[in-house]
This record gives structure tokens, sequence and C-alpha cells, in this order.
């Protein structure tokens, strides 16, 4: 299964842009960071992207220096305007985490993976379905369990992709949502 992660990327990187026109860093929050790393092997087409935007990538581990918290303050001190997020915050839910409110009382723009984190506070998000992405994975090993060989099973690519924005979120942080966003939002809290 791939989510497409790298394509997801570029896109959190367009929306940064498109929220904070202005900003010149945008950092990347993820697990682990190095040459090995997921991020590090799909994140080629978001450096273009930058380079095309004037954009420079901060990129903050968040398993090293104490957690994701930790890993946001080194991205504002490092003179980011925005976060992307790359994995599931601790590979768990976002929702009602502590993270979704120490975003936003720190008024940094972040683009979440999913919607949970918009309806919990957060102020955008564009991913996958992160249930249908478990349905569709537990769907994969049911097949596998009942006889299917791994390699004859083609690689299913999420299609369904979510852009939620948390209206509320945006006035407490000062931002105005553009209109370009609004149109696309397939979720919009007020």
């Amino acid at each position: 299964m791939t989510n497409r992660a790298g394509e997801l990327l570029v896109k959190r990187l367009e929306l940064a842009r498109e929220l904070v026109p202005g900003a010149k860093r945008v950092a990347v929050v993820a697990l682990g960071l190095g040459p090995t790393s997921l991020y590090e092997n799909v994140s080629g087409p978001m450096r273009e992207a930058a380079a095309k935007l004037g954009v420079e990538i901060v990129q903050e581990g968040a398993g090293a220096r104490g957690g994701w918290i930790a890993a946001i303050e080194a991205a504002l001190k490092a003179g980011a305007s925005a976060i992307l997020q790359f994995h599931v915050f601790a590979l768990m839910p976002v929702a009602g985490s502590d993270i979704v409110k120490f975003a936003d009382e720190k008024r940094v723009p972040v683009i979440w993976i999913d919607a949970d984190a918009v309806e919990a506070g957060g102020l955008v998000s564009y991913g996958t379905n992160l249930a249908d992405d478990v349905r569709r994975g537990a769907d994969m090993v049911a097949r596998v369990l009942k006889g299917a060989k791994p390699a004859a099973l083609p690689v299913d690519q999420a299609a369904r992709f979510e852009l939620a924005v948390n209206l509320r979120a945006a006035k407490a942080q000062g931002l105005t949502i553009p209109q370009s966003i609004l149109v696309r939002a397939d979720r919009v809290i007020e």
C-alpha cells in the first residue's frame, strides 16, 4: 500500500505557501530524519517545489530531541513560518492532543495529515482518510490470509484525499483563509 506521501508533501507545502504567502522557511516535522528515513526517500518532489516557490525547507526530527512539541519549538526558532506534518504524531491520533493546542497557542500554521486534528482545533489538514487507509490495509491482509500471494497483489494507492479547514483556529491565529483554499475544502469548520 502507498499513501502517496511524497505527493502529499508537495500539496501541503503549496497549502502552506497559500496560507502564508510571504513564508521563506517551512518546516517538515518527522519522526526520523536521515538518509534511510521514509521522509528522505519521498522528499525529492517537495524540495523541487520548494525551490520553485522560493521556500527553504527546515527539517526537524521528533524522535531524538524530546518529542513533537520540542521539534515544533525548534522549527519556530529556526524561523519557520509554517509547519508540515509528515508522520502521524507519535504514531497516535492527533485529535485532542497537546500538540494541536501547542501549535495553536504558538499561532503557527500547521498543515496536518488528517482531518481529526482539524476537528480537534487544528488549522488545516490535507491527506488521505486514515480510517479508510486502515480498512484498505485490512483488506490486503485478509486477501493474504485467504491464500493470495503478496507478490501477486497490486500496490494499493490512496485515491481519496481530504482538505479540512478550521475557521475558528484561523481566527484565533489571526489568519484569513484564502478563498482558493475554501472552495477546494471538503470540510469547513466554522
